[in-house]
């Protein structure tokens, strides 16, 4: 999924992590993937966060940041998605997807319009390398 980030030229500045073993180490392979030019925050919150837990972090942490990826769980990362968009995907192990929002600063996430999913990756739907 990194190399798919670096492709569809969507390189996240931040990357929010939940602290979980392989949460950690998607993220860590991404960011290597990517150049490690990403900064990395590790929040705990996320391990078991459900959407609230998701939108306080990205507005707390996002600060100026053009373009953010979040690596969490379900079922909290697939809510979060049909939050911010107001449709229901199903994020499995390594999906990705990819959510336009209508903010100018990421504190606003919290009272935005829905966004708009842009599109969706689910690594079993990706050509082989």
């Amino acid at each position: 999924m990194g190399r798919l980030l670096g492709i569809e030229d969507l390189e996240p500045d931040l990357i929010l992590t939940s602290d979980a073993v392989r949460a950690r180490g998607t993220a860590q392979q991404v960011w290597e993937e990517l150049g490690g030019d990403a900064d990395v925050v590790i929040l705990p919150d996320l391990y078991h966060g459900d959407v609230p837990s998701y939108i306080a972090a990205i507005a707390e942490h996002g600060g100026e940041t053009e373009r953010l990826l979040v690596v969490g769980h379900n079922p909290g990362i697939s809510e979060l998605v049909m939050e911010l968009t107001g449709r229901h995907e199903l994020l499995p192990t390594a999906g990705l997807a990819c959510v336009e929002l209508d903010v100018e600063e990421w504190h606003d996430v919290e009272t935005s319009p829905p966004g708009h999913l842009e599109a969706l990756w689910r690594p079993k739907e990706l050509p082989p390398e």
